[in-house]
């Protein structure tokens, strides 16, 4: 489940940072959504740094 939240996540990042649907969205939304990106890449970056 956490995987699939996180690629969800990671999939709409990649779309608000190409703009696609960020016209509709507004500047706090944006906000969020650049939150829980890095909230849920730092897990993945630890775990990269652990694992070497």
């Amino acid at each position: 489940m956490k995987r699939w939240i996180f690629r969800a996540t990671v999939v709409l990042a990649a779309l608000a940072s190409t703009g696609c649907w960020f016209n509709g969205i507004d500047y706090f939304g944006y906000t969020a959504i650049t939150y829980a990106t890095i909230m849920g890449l730092e897990p993945l970056i630890s775990g990269l740094i652990v694992g070497v």
